[in-house]
């Protein structure tokens, strides 16, 4: 088969064009040029022979032993039966308990039953031995067994291949399973295959991912623990290390989901010389029911597993089920075992992180080429799927199309959509999208497949409807691109959750003190491992269930995670019924309505649903009995996902207040339940009477989508233009039939109001889009200047011209000036007129620089020479910009409604849709100051170094305040204690003198209040004795990706501008009393924080809230009393009218950090990981010992723009470290920035 090899092209000069299909697209992706060339996609590991790896050794004269050793390990097996009697490393005899029976330390073992019957556990062992390959660098055994009809009951009716490879020079050997039936043999059910490894006991401390790893109890402690609700649950109650007392130990508190579970095991820390054994899965290809299937890793005993199919978290749906005479074959593996050690100083975190870089390798090297049987497909016989996915919900962003952004894409066995979760006979492969909805699926074994997909942030489940054939010998297979219609029957009423297929937005409580997992102690993304969460619901909802009310109840803080019965006491349980209320304001419009439901969870239970109507019998929906997958009781935070779209007669809905009753009916015991993914009321889709006379009958015309949609950037340029046309034809049929209704049906009014909007956006994005694709716009600039030299002030008039459409000016407009005075963040957007063509203007100026803006946009204000006056200090209340522009517009002769002129006006001159103007302007007003002071320079024979900053992108100078010091990193002042250093600040041209200086090697840093980051010149200065170093103008270029979108704060390296409350009257130092600037040298002002936000935590809406009263100015843990402390989450609302393409920036300043770890997290306040976690930072106790500021901590956070929305976004901050009152952080300044155009 073929690769895709890449070329990286370095050169210079034009950008790509947005690409056409897959090719383009990984051209696209990776800045490379593509070519194909005859050899596998993977890596290919050769043995690893040397000097000291001689060779493998292969023992076989015992006749009830065999033996493989490489000279790193040795491996010892029964025979014929295949158990791993032991592993031989680095001086352990066996790493394998060999207390345990010779068949219960390593082997391959299965639960099946024949159907109707119960279940059976059998280890398999083989009964005829082999050896496959045996030379210097590789031996293959084989242990097989044959079924027969003797064994009919009693054996699983499989023929069963166990295989183990050694190779030279690796430290750690594969097994893999060869699985076959033929024609006309007995029905079966399988409902687990796994390989079971059991440990020495001194293996001790166990890893699973990065953050998922402890030292663990022991087998001992369990025995002698109490067993909890289910026997895999067990308190600790007389372990040998005292600090396990009152833990809980659960396997299931360690599953993990198949895309995860790649690599895991155990390390014996208590040993001179740590040595790790881990199981590696390189491959979820043979694994069952998809890659979000949760399954067991490792747990006490020590065991590890390499589990390929079982029924946990989803039950008997995923069984792998044969009838009567159905033919099989399938390879599980190879999985690789693999041990590993370090120095005692190095120790247990080094032995992990080379385990998951051998898993990387492993993950390259996949398919292997060594195995030997012919079942296992090679990398030269596997084929490459590759298209692209885009969703279309046609009332989501107007219906366009959008990508699939990070999409999960897969192939299976053919099956409706969706049924990918439960299939577990065939191999799966899987891949996600990038973020334009591209996708590559490789190394696909040869077979007939479906290609599945689901899109986060979308219910439902896509299907190809095409079979896709992978034929023998590979071969490359690109789609078309795919279109994902999402179940949708009209716009959206209201939601809650997000469609994600966990329930882990939800609130998830706090465990019992007394049943808690350390562990997950302060990892709330894992809050839900802990035991007996379930039991938390009779807690939080004692008397009353569950009542939500949408518009006020936030689903994070009153949704519980899981609906399940209520403990009545001994032992029973009830039934419980929660409650969705909604106002419906206006008259319900005729036709269905549809409640989407998507479970996350199913387990024994029975959803009944009733609209108003609480007794209603039958209720008006009803899931019937559903579920097995155990995921409440087995703290998974889903299971199978389910998906109900249900009809709602309107006659079912009142104006008004409305009431939804879900009731979950089963409750035999705790753990029947669902947990909900998603909820979402839509409306029928609108219909339009045309006759007013309505005793003459109806015409009635659909007001559909299929004439506004578009595709994405590559829609030819004359499609754009008819779509607009047709656009313009609909809003004047709408404007029609909106004045002959208006009078007679409000409702109908307001409906035909807001569709006519919706239209408008449509084309306006049409003729947007159109623009970008002709790039035949030009720019002329006509620039003079207004002032004598030395006018630190100019005019710049900007005219937009296109080449063939009529010119279109816009209205008078300026740059807002920075003014510290101003404590409201402020947006700009683009404001459009009526359709006659009148004016386009901006609203409310965008704050163009790095500080808070004044200013109207309305008028033109030429800075008069008084202006030259005020400081350009960092110090002073204002600093003037550099420039004003004027950008004036006259009607468009064409009258035509919405002209194509206002989108040359939103592309070139909106800041939301255009790069600033100076990028055409180059720098002259640079060049012309520089001169400027440079003449003044030469009346100056001193040492004296001038600073000049230069913002890209509002071609504003700033002065710079400096230091010198040791050499180091820019920033690096703050940290510096060893050497000498010397400071001075700028004056208001930004001259400095810094004098007396210690002879000695020198960096000099500068930073500027109002301006973030750091500036550190490159060169070191050395000073000798009596020198007097000049430098020339040195420019900062702050850190800046894009225009502001908004702003919280002053850059000024501390907290001094947020709201710092006055003190408690019985804990205060008189000396500051009526001295408000000092408020934050008073005693105790940390208290505070709960008194003024008691019940939730800060809620920040820019654009209404005032940073110096509404932003408290230290972000602590919350005081839940007894001296214990909770997280809090702080939460910042803003609104986008639109989305642009690309990456947003972040810019976060930190004045004070003391033990902190700041997590941020864009729209989904559970999203795990976060976008953002600054890890446990900062030591510096300001918030304890009464200051403002610490060490100061800035973060460029790159935030990519498929996770903002159109309209209300929320960002979360959560200070995730809560041991003590005085752990937090103050924030300096906090700012967002859009891509540039």
């Amino acid at each position: 088969m073929y690769e895709f090899a890449l070329l990286r092209d370095e050169g210079e000069g034009g950008g790509l064009e947005e690409p056409e299909g897959f090719l383009a697209f990984l051209v696209w992706n990776y800045p490379a040029l593509v070519f194909l060339t005859r050899k596998p996609l993977r890596e290919t590991r050769p043995t690893q022979q040397t000097t000291s790896n001689p060779g493998i050794i292969l023992t076989t004269q015992n006749r009830q032993q065999v033996v493989i050793d490489n000279g790193i390990v040795s491996v010892k097996f029964s025979r014929p039966e295949g158990y791993i009697l032991g592993m031989s490393y680095k001086g352990i005899d066996n790493i394998l308990e060999d207390d345990n029976e010779e068949q219960d330390r390593g082997y391959l073992d299965v639960v099946w039953n024949t159907p109707g019957k119960s279940s059976n556990f059998q280890r398999i062992f083989g009964t005829n031995f082999t050896v496959i390959a045996a030379d210097d660098n590789t031996v293959e055994l084989s242990f097989s067994r044959t079924w027969t009809p003797s064994m009919n009951g009693s054996s699983v009716p499989m023929n069963i291949d166990i295989r183990y490879i050694l190779r030279s020079g690796d430290s750690g050997f594969y097994a893999y399973a060869i699985f076959d039936r033929p024609e006309g043999w007995p029905a079966v059910e399988i409902d687990q295959i796994r390989i079971v490894f059991k440990l020495k006991s001194k293996f001790n401390y166990m890893a699973m991912s990065d953050e998922r790893q402890r030292t663990m109890p022991t087998r001992r402690d369990r025995e002698t623990g109490q067993v909890l609700a289910y026997p895999e649950a067990v308190l600790l109650t007389r372990p040998a290390n005292p600090e396990f007392r009152g833990e809980v130990d659960d396997k299931y508190q360690y599953s993990c989901e198949n895309r995860d579970n790649t690599v895991h095991g155990w390390v014996s820390v208590d040993s001179n010389a740590p040595v790790g054994f881990w199981v590696i899965t390189p491959s979820n290809e043979f694994r069952n029911a998809g890659p979000i299937k949760q399954d067991l890793t490792s747990h006490v005993g020590p065991i590890t597993l390499a589990m390929f199919v079982s029924t946990h978290y989803a039950g008997k749906e995923v069984t792998l089920s044969f009838q009567e005479g159905e033919a099989y074959k399938k390879v599980f593996g190879p999985v690789f075992a693999y041990v590993n050690s370090a120095s005692r100083e190095d120790g247990t975190l080094s032995l992990w992180s080379d385990a998951a870089q051998q898993q990387a390798k492993e993950e390259r090297s996949w398919p292997y080429e060594f195995p030997k049987s012919v079942d296992f497909i090679p990398p030269s016989q596997r084929g490459i799927v590759l298209g692209r996915l885009l969703v279309k919900d046609s009332y989501f962003r107007g219906g366009r199309l959008l990508y699939a952004d990070n999409a999960y894409v897969g192939l299976a066995l053919p099956g409706e959509a969706g049924s990918w979760q439960i299939e577990s006979k065939g191999y799966q492969f899987w891949t996600q999208a990038d973020t334009k909805g591209f996708f590559l699926i490789n190394n696909i074994v040869p077979g007939d497949y479906n290609l599945y997909a689901w899109v986060p942030g979308f219910i439902g489940d896509y299907r190809y409807n095409v079979t896709i054939t992978i034929p023998m010998g590979g071969g490359v297979i690109t789609l078309d691109s795919l279109v994902f219609v999402p179940p949708r029957s009209g716009p959206t009423m209201w939601e809650i959750g997000f469609p994600d297929r966990t329930a882990a937005e939800f609130n998830i409580p706090d465990p019992y003190p007394t049943l808690m997992n350390k562990l997950y102690n302060e990892r709330h993304s894992d809050k839900f491992r802990q035991y007996g969460l379930w039991e938390r619901y009779t807690d939080l909802y004692p008397n009353d269930d569950l009542v939500y009310t949408v518009g006020v109840s936030k689903y994070n803080k009153d949704w519980f995670f899981a609906h399940v019965s209520r403990n009545a006491g001994n032992k029973t349980y009830q039934p419980t019924t929660w409650q969705i209320i909604f106002e419906h304001p206006n008259e319900v419009v005729r036709g269905n309505y549809t409640l989407q439901v998507a479970l996350a969870c199913t387990n024994d239970a029975d959803l009944q649903i009733r609209l108003n109507d609480p007794e209603a019998n039958p209720p008006d929906f009803a899931t019937g009995k559903i579920g097995g997958d155990s995921a409440i009781a087995r703290h998974g935070v889903h299971g199978l996902h389910r998906l109900f779209s249900i009809s709602v007669g309107s006659d079912r809905i009142l104006k008004g207040r409305n009431t939804i009753y879900l009731k979950q009916a089963r409750s035999r015991n705790p753990f029947q339940g669902v947990m909900y993914d998603y909820i979402r009321l839509e409306r029928p889709q609108l219909t339009v009477i045309t006759t007013p006379n309505h005793s003459q009958g109806m015409g009635t015309i659909s007001i559909t989508k299929k004439n506004i949609d578009r595709q994405i950037v590559q829609n030819e340029v004359e499609n754009a233009e008819k779509r607009a046309s047709d656009l313009e034809l609909e809003v004047q049929k709408l404007n029609s039939i909106i004045q002959n209704q208006e009078e007679t049906n409000t409702q109908l009014h307001n409906e035909l109001q807001s569709q006519r909007q919706l239209i408008e956006d449509q084309e306006l994005t049409l003729r947007t889009q159109r623009d970008q694709m002709k790039q035949d716009i030009e720019l002329e600039m006509k620039r003079q200047m207004a002032n004598l030299l030395g006018n630190l002030s100019f005019n710049c008039l900007g005219c937009f011209g296109h080449q063939v459409r009529p010119r279109c000016m816009g209205r008078r407009a300026r740059p807002s000036c920075p003014d510290r005075q101003s404590r409201m963040g402020r947006s700009g957007h683009l404001g459009l007129s009526d359709s006659s063509g009148s004016s386009v203007s901006l609203v409310q100026s965008e704050s163009l620089g790095p500080s808070e803006s004044s200013g109207s946009s309305e008028s033109l204000d030429p800075f008069e020479s008084s202006n030259l006056s005020k400081s350009l200090g960092p110090s002073e209340s204002s600093v003037l910009s550099l420039l004003s522009v004027s950008l004036n517009r006259q009607a468009c002769p064409s009258r035509r409604p919405r002209p194509t002129c206002p989108s040359c006006w939103a592309r070139l001159a909106n800041p939301a849709h255009r790069t600033r103007l100076g990028t055409k302007l180059k720098c002259w007003a640079i060049e012309y100051l520089a001169q400027a002071r440079v003449s003044r320079l030469g009346e100056k024979w001193r040492k004296v170094l001038l600073l000049s900053l230069t913002c890209r992108l509002d071609e504003r100078f700033w002065p710079l305040g400096e230091k010198w010091s040791r050499p180091g990193e820019q920033g690096l002042l703050k940290r510096e204690c060893q050497g000498y250093q010397f400071w001075t600040r700028a004056d208001k041209l930004g001259h400095f003198t810094i004098a007396n200086i210690v002879p000695g090697d020198y960096n000099l840093y500068a930073w500027i209040p109002g301006i973030f980051g750091d500036y550190k010149y490159n060169t070191t200065i050395t000073i000798t004795p009596g020198s007097i170093i000049q430098l020339g103008s040195l420019i900062y270029n702050p850190p800046r990706n894009g225009p502001t979108v908004w702003e919280i704060g002053i850059p000024d390296r501390s907290a001094a501008e947020f709201h710092v409350p006055n003190p408690y009257p019985n804990l205060i130092n008189r000396l500051y009393i009526g001295k408000p600037l000092h408020n934050f040298r008073q005693y105790g002002i940390w208290k505070r924080y709960n008194e003024l936000y008691p019940n939730e935590d800060l809620t920040y809406t820019v654009g209404v809230s005032d940073y110096s009263k509404d932003w408290f100015y230290a972000q602590v843990p919350r005081n839940i009393g007894n001296n214990t402390f909770h997280p809090t989450v702080w939460e910042i609302k803003f609104h986008l009218p639109f989305v642009m393409r690309g990456i947003y920036t972040l810019r976060l300043a930190l004045a004070s950090a003391t033990r902190s770890n700041l997590m941020v997290r864009f729209n989904n306040p559970v999203a795990r990981p976060p976008h953002f976690s600054t890890g446990v930072i900062g030591q510096d106790n300001a918030v304890a010992r009464h200051g403002i500021h610490g060490l100061y901590w800035a973060y460029s956070i790159e935030v990519e723009s498929n996770v903002l929305v159109e309209g209300s976004n929320i960002m979360y901050l959560r200070q995730a470290k809560c041991t003590s009152p005085f752990q937090g952080i103050m924030y300096d300044y906090i700012r967002l920035e859009r891509p540039e155009t």
